[in-house]
């Protein structure tokens, strides 16, 4: 019986992607173009997209509310999350295309019901491009190449949309170039990070399942974790652990407003899990990065060794 359920259960699942792809055929070029990072179906319907290089596109393409409400409700089905006039907002990751997404029905969206896409671009920057487009200064890119080099773990913070995927992935290319035989263990639950390394394991996990990914890297003879972005105490708690048994050279990112408040943060996260003392973030972490969006895009506007710290 387990089986057929589970059969009908994907044959649900299988309609749903098809209904959503069929209401978002005019969204889908955009979201195969890899230089595309944001799609909206912003203000009065109309579809908006921002490319890197390009800017901020109105495409002049309209969803009425029907359309656009069916496209919510059908990405809130294939998550398997209910969304009604009580519970007005679905985010997730949509695993067909492995962007995430964030839908907002009215009353919550005021004028009209609205559906975001969120990805970094398919490009990985070199370092070196960053200091050449004024993103970070020369020092801090001396300081956070010597910490790659000797293999550092790195937290990158910053606000959504603050570039912290993009800079992970460069930080991670730049990673390969000094240790291109390492095996790169890489969890993360969007298709986000790109990682040219030739011995790599790429593991999608969502919610709570991360926590089982990041044992299983204890298990594979890996040289660095990458964790797309700590969000739960209990896997924090098991990538600082990780990372401080002989794995070194890791990174990952996480939402904050400076490199002081990246740690408030982690502590935060581990007093979730852990009564009493905390331990010292600073000997599973070495480097701190802050990430800031500007107008004239992301800049790297903070960079904090942990030592100093202590």
């Amino acid at each position: 019986m387990a089986s057929i359920d589970g059969f009908q259960q994907q044959v649900k699942q299988d309609k749903w992607i098809r209904n959503l792809e069929d209401d978002m055929n005019l969204v889908i070029p955009f979201i195969e173009d890899k230089r595309v990072t944001d799609i909206a179906i912003g203000i009065g319907g109309e579809l908006i997209v921002e490319s890197m290089g390009i800017g901020k596109q109105f495409t002049g393409i309209f969803f009425d509310d029907a359309t656009t409400t069916r496209i919510i409700y059908a990405s809130a089905a294939v998550l398997g999350v209910t969304i009604d006039p009580n519970n007005p907002i679905v985010e997730g990751v949509l695993p067909n295309w492995k962007i995430r997404i964030e839908g907002i029905l009215p009353p919550r969206a005021t004028e009209n019901p609205m559906f975001f896409i969120r990805r970094p671009p398919a490009e990985v920057f070199p370092l070196e491009s960053y200091v050449e487009r004024g993103r970070m200064t020369q020092e801090q890119f001396d300081l956070l190449v010597e910490h790659i080099q000797k293999r550092s773990n790195i937290i990158i913070g910053g606000e959504t949309g603050s570039g912290k995927t993009t800079l992970l992935n460069a930080i991670i290319d730049k990673m390969r170039e000094f240790t291109p035989n390492d095996r790169f263990y890489i969890v993360e639950d969007a298709g986000e990070i790109q990682c040219k390394a030739r011995d790599r394991v790429p593991i999608w996990a969502a919610g709570k399942d991360t926590l089982k990914a990041v044992g299983i890297a204890l298990r594979c003879n890996v040289s660095r974790i990458i964790f797309g972005e700590l969000r739960y105490g209990d896997v924090t708690n098991e990538v600082l652990k990780a990372w401080n048994t002989g794995h070194t050279g890791n990174a990952s990112t996480i939402h904050a407003d400076s490199c002081l408040s990246m740690i408030k943060r982690i502590e935060d996260l581990l007093r979730e899990v852990i009564p009493g003392e905390l331990p010292d973030v600073s000997q599973s972490v070495q480097l701190l990065v802050h990430m800031k969006p500007t107008e004239n895009g992301p800049v790297l506007d903070e960079i904090l060794e942990t030592k100093n710290l202590r």
